[in-house]
């Protein structure tokens, strides 16, 4: 696959078929210190949805999400002109009305306000562009980066300043359609951070707190998680072990990816602990990623 380096000038489009967003979402159902986690996967539908006359396509989800009507969170478009994302929810609180997304035309000192699914869809939130920078992707592509703080103190009266992070052809790293919301545990009960974006299956960002592209699940005081995969010794050097807990499935694909996202082993696991020679792989930073009927798994390792 042939990636486009992102360059002054030209524009990265957001809403792309064959991208998929991880968001790691968090519930507090009871507030702190009662918690969840699970994953919500993103994707945009291949098929166009016209509504009023306006066509979008439909923001899919593939695990399940409470405020959603069968997987579809809503519908998404695109203006390449004006750069803008504008998004319709379809949960039954803000049905029938669109909202702005993401403008992608503004720049340092530049004011803008955004809507997002959920919480902050009712309020505006207006965000100044304090900067712009780059950040490099897994596949060493630079992509333009917005950084903005929100100019709406009247929404948080303790004086919390809200900032949010864009990046070209990926959105906000709350996830796609929580661009520019704020989320404060003690005060809502949700919030979602983008753990990792594909194109076209190539893995391009991980979040840099986590090393997982997948959180099954996660609910005590003390935010356990269990490990459903565990690779050691991390970093290694000529061998490393895969143990697959609690995870039965007779064919497991075992394949690890390099920071381009390009598949440089597979094979299949039918044990729970399997052993891969990597002696003949170069030094670098490099994922495991198992797949099985039940679910997709991902874990960063680094080759000494």
């Amino acid at each position: 696959m042939l990636f486009v380096q992102g360059v002054k000038g030209q524009y990265m489009p957001l809403v792309d078929t064959t991208n998929q967003w991880n968001l790691l979402v968090t519930f507090y159902p009871c507030h702190p210190p009662s918690i969840m986690k699970s994953t919500l996967k993103l994707s945009v539908s291949l098929s166009d949805t016209a509504i009023n006359s306006t066509v979008y396509k439909k923001v899919l989800t593939s695990s399940g999400f409470y405020y959603s009507t069968d997987s579809i969170l809503g519908y998404i478009r695109e203006d390449a002109l004006t750069k803008r994302v504008y998004f319709l929810s379809n949960d039954f609180f803000n049905a029938d009305t669109e909202r702005l997304l993401y403008d992608f035309s503004i720049n340092t000192g530049d004011t803008v306000e955004v809507f997002s699914y959920l919480f902050c869809q009712n309020v505006a939130n207006t965000f100044v562009v304090t900067s712009t920078d780059s950040i490099m992707l897994l596949n060493n592509e630079k992509r333009k980066v917005w950084n903005l703080t929100s100019l709406d103190p009247l929404n948080f009266p303790n004086h919390i300043y809200p900032t949010d992070k864009w990046i070209e052809g990926i959105g906000s790293i709350n996830g796609l359609v929580f661009s520019g919301c704020y989320d404060d545990p003690t005060t809502n009960s949700f919030m979602s951070e983008l753990l990792c974006f594909y194109t076209n299956d190539y893995h391009l960002y991980i979040h840099q707190q986590y090393d997982t592209c997948f959180y099954e699940y996660s609910s005590n005081i003390n935010e356990v998680f269990r490990e459903d995969l565990l690779i050691y010794p991390n970093p290694a050097q000529e061998v490393l072990n895969i143990y697959l807990n609690d995870i039965c499935d007779t064919e497991n694909s075992i394949q690890i990816l390099d920071g381009y996202g390009k598949i440089i082993y597979e094979n299949i696991c039918s044990d729970h602990q399997c052993v891969i020679d990597i002696s003949h792989i170069v030094a670098g930073v490099y994922f495991v990623r198992i797949r099985n009927n039940q679910k997709s798994l991902i874990r960063k390792f680094i080759k000494n």
